[in-house]
């Protein structure tokens, strides 16, 4: 079998990121027609229109810019050095800019990985990989076929998964804090989203057995049921991290 040695981004969540894109784009189009055309219905429903398309079309770019980014990524193994085009930085937050550099292997200090809870593809792993030229960020969502390149990297480097050089230990005491912080309000958040949906699903029941249910009391009893869930697996994974 063939080793593989250039690794690109994954095919599926570009298509799926450009189509939202061009999707909200063209929704947000519709919406300013929509706001122009109600000018005589009053002032809150070109507010409304407008607010709406506004967010549509700043949701749109942002998932065109992010498919953008995607299909940029690349990394290419030699027996001299790793070719990247990748997210540069250690964030846990927002997406650092792609940069484009070749690191030679004795350069290569290690990487650590993090999980996280991705609402479209279950649990998410980003790797941060340490370099004498930067550090930079690799998720299992965006890159396809991760595991090989960490793989390459490892038999290149002799370092496996958690093992980084010690004069980056800084570095990883830095990435451990935000981690802590993030997980704990991911963990807040979970947690206000099961309680809020517990009292809305109780009073929902209780308006049911006041007035009766119907069709659009089920569907309210399926959407809160649903949130729980959310807001419970947030806390529990969350919490044993």
């Amino acid at each position: 079998m063939r080793e593989q040695l250039d690794f690109r981004s994954q095919r599926l969540p570009l298509y799926i990121a450009a189509l939202s894109g061009l999707v909200s784009c063209l929704c947000a189009g519709l919406l300013g027609w929509a706001a122009f055309e109600l000018a005589d219905h009053g002032v809150g429903s070109i507010i409304f229109f407008a607010s709406v398309g506004v967010l549509s079309g700043a949701f749109g770019a942002w998932m065109l810019l992010n498919g953008w980014r995607m299909s940029k990524l690349r990394a290419h193994i030699t027996t001299e050095a790793l070719h990247l085009n990748a997210q540069r930085g250690r964030s846990l937050w927002l997406p650092g800019p792609l940069e484009d550099v070749v690191v030679p292997w004795a350069e290569v200090q290690g990487f650590s990985h993090v999980d996280f809870l991705n609402p479209g593809a279950g649990v998410q792993s980003n790797y941060i990989l340490y370099t004498n030229r930067g550090d930079f960020t690799l998720n299992d969502v965006q890159w396809d076929n991760l595991p090989g390149l960490l793989e390459q990297i490892s038999s290149h480097t002799g370092r496996r998964d958690g093992e980084v050089a010690s004069e980056r230990s800084a570095a990883q005491i830095e990435l451990a804090g935000a981690k802590r912080r993030m997980f704990s309000i991911q963990r807040i958040f979970g947690w206000c989203i099961f309680i809020v949906s517990a009292a809305l699903l109780l009073l929902v029941i209780v308006g049911g057995l006041v007035s009766g249910f119907n069709v659009g009391l089920a569907k309210a009893l399926g959407v809160l049921g649903l949130a729980m869930s959310l807001g419970g697996s947030m806390a529990r994974f969350y919490r044993r991290r």
